[in-house]
């Protein structure tokens, strides 16, 4: 890390993490104190339960004692102790991530408790299924900020089907939305090849057979290996996916070790980077004043709005469209 965010760290966020610290260490020890307090009970309750018979029917008594001690006074307790954590993960969210983002760009928009609609979700086109209606997208830790001429949006974002009985989750990770100054005529979606799913890949060849876009391979091999693009305009297709374009994104794939699809409808890239973390929230068991953790954070902001750069999205690469 360089000195001005060294800097940062030990002038602004570090007396932050020191205070949440100290509150987080008194939190975690009582909800170990309490856990510990709720086995000692639990222990003796359930050999009370195992002893109750027709004559020894007041065990019941003490068996329903000692499991409510067991359960309701840690229980209790607890709950006080996550409450308090909420608060925590809401100040580390306000006076610390925004901190960081602050550091890396000028014009900055922080909601934790925002996601991207439906709607956007949909009109990238990159999930593996359509939503139904009654598909569930949540969302939260929505970033907007601004880097020279190019406006970039990212949130973590879950999407689930459920039929009542089952759940499916059809994305779980980061979403990325890009604007350019571009308005390109026909979409060009580039799935992950393993998460398309042979139900979509059959859809795609559906909509090949009636001229309403075709998959097409490109010249890359190990582009080919790692996606599957689909345009509705093979032309303009070729036009957006040059070769230096594919070699980005290839690298960007490498570079997040994840699955990841693209998309590039009229004026905007999309990113779906598929991860099975909560990248954006501190853990009640580790400490929050490592630094090691902050920069993990810091180095996760800036890999995922270097996309913007590495993908030269403000450069106007599709000029020769117009």
């Amino acid at each position: 890390m360089n000195k001005d965010f060294d800097r940062l760290y030990e002038q602004q966020l570090q007396p932050v993490l020191d205070n949440l610290e100290t509150t987080r260490k008194e939190i975690h020890s009582k909800i170990i104190r309490y856990t510990l307090y709720s086995i000692v009970f639990l222990i003796p309750g359930i050999y009370f339960a195992t002893l109750i018979d027709k004559d020894h029917e007041w065990y019941a008594v003490l068996a329903f004692f000692t499991l409510f001690i067991a359960v309701a006074l840690p229980g209790y307790n607890i709950s006080l102790g996550l409450g308090k954590f909420k608060k925590i993960k809401h100040t580390f969210k306000n006076k610390v991530l925004v901190e960081l983002l602050l550091f890396l760009y000028d014009k900055v928009e922080f909601l934790p408790r925002q996601r991207f609609s439906t709607k956007v979700i949909e009109n990238s086109g990159i999930l593996d299924n359509r939503l139904a209606a009654g598909d569930l997208v949540e969302g939260e830790d929505y970033v907007k900020c601004i880097i020279g001429n190019t406006t970039i949006q990212f949130a973590e974002m879950y999407v689930f089907r459920s039929d009542y009985i089952f759940s499916k989750v059809l994305f779980q990770g980061i979403f990325i939305s890009a604007k350019f100054n571009k308005l390109l005529k026909h979409k060009t979606l580039v799935f992950s090849r393993r998460k398309l799913t042979n139900k979509r890949k059959f859809r795609l060849k559906l909509q090949s057979f009636f001229n309403d876009g075709h998959i097409i391979t490109l010249e890359n091999n190990k582009f080919n290996e790692l996606f599957v693009v689909y345009g509705e305009d093979e032309i303009e297709t070729r036009y957006v996916l040059s070769s230096s374009l594919m070699e980005k994104l290839i690298a960007y794939q490498e570079k997040l070790n994840k699955d990841i699809a693209f998309s590039f409808v009229e004026n905007r890239m999309y990113a779906a980077i598929y991860t099975n973390k909560n990248h954006f929230e501190p853990s009640i068991s580790k400490p929050l004043n490592d630094k090691a953790q902050i920069v993990q954070h810091f180095e996760l902001y800036k890999m995922l709005t270097d996309m913007v750069l590495d993908l030269d999205l403000k450069l106007r690469l599709w000029d020769k469209l117009e």
